[in-house]
C-alpha cells in the first residue's frame, strides 16, 4: 500500500519533517510516484527558504526532474 495519504496528513498537520519521511518511504515502495516526488519536493524547497540551504534545493530540484522525467513517458 501506498504511505502517501499518511504523508499528506503529515503535511496538512504542519510535521513537515516526519511528512518528507514519508513521502520518502512511498518512494521506496514506489518509486514511479510521481505526486510523492512533487510533494518532497515542495517540502524540501520550503524548508530551503526557511534555513537558507542551498542542500535542500538540490534536492527538491532532483524530485522535480524525477517527475518530469516520470511525468513525459
Amino acid at each position: 500500500k501506498s504511505l502517501l495519504p499518511f504523508a499528506q496528513c503529515l503535511e496538512q498537520l504542519k510535521d513537515y519533517e516526519n511528512a518528507i519521511k514519508y513521502y520518502s518511504l512511498a518512494l521506496e515502495i514506489d518509486s514511479l510516484n510521481s505526486a510523492a516526488y512533487q510533494s518532497r519536493g515542495l517540502l524540501f524547497m520550503k524548508f530551503g527558504r526557511a534555513n537558507k540551504s542551498n542542500e535542500m534545493y538540490k534536492l527538491a530540484s532532483k524530485d522535480f526532474s524525477e517527475v518530469l522525467k516520470l511525468d513525459s513517458s
